[in-house]
């Protein structure tokens, strides 16, 4: 059976090369302007190779060709489209709103639509949602180049455990402190944004854990909490990460020691760690410890961008 007939998912549009050369698309919707949530996908002959996830409906997915076009912000699912389009290709976009979609869980109404694309990547493990990884035999944190060798290391380029649900997580550090907690939060939006963690993010992550943990805590014991979270976090599956996610950010609100006047820091950082690998949304973003000032409106354009955003917003509890 066809995965796009089973899954439901209509047809919206097509990319593909116009006279003049560049990429374009063909709608196939009346209005593109229409807010909705919606899980959206890129196939090319039936083969699923991207999944995304939007709250401003259909032309989220619809102008991806402006990006290709103008060269800038480029990631996998830019150039796989432009690599399929010069061969002569075209890429149909798939679509599945996701309003007044309800499901009750633990006396709470949620709408499943994230949670549907995290599925969808689990389950068809799309070529364009695997980000390429940058060199990463050495990490320099704090302008010094180390080696963290693979035994004692943060693991940035395998995840064996990510869909199997029957491996054991670790148990957190036993000299667990906010650092840790911090450091897993910050891993697990690198980790989602993209599906992997480059070198850039790790930095950041270094400097911020660097940050909160203050001028006492030397770069021994920093590189230290970041190996003893990164083997935590590295340990379980995608289901056991995001629910240990959870239990941290509950026992940070429980605790008397980190006052809940933070948690919008928190989700700055999480931006931080976004823009390690991306240039246009850095420049916008100031160093530490100047805080981020974003309207609503660049807000939403940012969870439309980095869907972990939103993510991230909505477990740190800001909404």
């Amino acid at each position: 059976m066809n995965i796009l007939k089973e899954l439901k998912f209509n047809l919206i549009g097509e990319y593909f090369i116009n006279e003049a050369g560049e990429v374009d698309i063909k709608p196939n919707v009346e209005k593109i302007s229409d807010r909705n949530r919606l899980v959206y996908l890129f196939a090319v002959e039936n083969k699923v190779m991207y999944v995304g996830s939007t709250i401003r409906g259909y032309k989220r997915p619809l102008r991806y060709h402006s990006n290709i076009n103008k060269k800038h912000k480029l990631r996998k699912v830019h150039s796989g489209i432009k690599e399929v389009l010069d061969s002569g290709e075209k890429i149909q976009v798939y679509a599945r709103v996701f309003e007044d979609v309800v499901i009750e869980f633990e006396g709470l109404s949620l709408n499943p639509f994230l949670a549907y694309e995290e599925a969808l990547i689990n389950r068809l493990y799309p070529d364009w949602n695997k980000e390429k990884n940058s060199e990463k035999s050495e990490v320099d944190v704090e302008g010094k180049a180390t080696e963290l060798k693979k035994e004692k290391s943060l693991d940035l380029t395998e995840d064996p455990n990510a869909d199997d649900s029957s491996v054991m997580m670790k148990s957190p550090p036993e000299n667990l402190c906010v650092g840790h907690n911090l450091a897993y939060i910050y891993l697990y939006t690198a980790k989602y944004n993209d599906w992997n963690i480059t070198t850039e993010e790790l930095q950041e992550t270094y400097q911020m854990i660097k940050y909160w943990m203050g001028d006492d805590t030397s770069y021994d014991e920093l590189k230290e909490i970041l190996i003893e979270t990164d083997e935590w976090f590295q340990s379980g599956s995608n289901m056991q990460r995001t629910v240990m996610l959870e239990n941290i950010i509950n026992m940070l609100y429980n605790s008397e020691e980190f006052p809940n006047k933070f948690f919008p820091d928190i989700f700055e950082d999480c931006i931080r760690v976004t823009a390690a690998n991306n240039q246009s949304l850095a420049k916008k973003i100031p160093e530490l410890p100047s805080r981020i000032n974003l309207s609503p409106e660049e807000l939403v354009d940012l969870f439309d961008e980095y869907p972990v955003l939103l993510k991230m917003h909505k477990f740190l509890r800001l909404q």
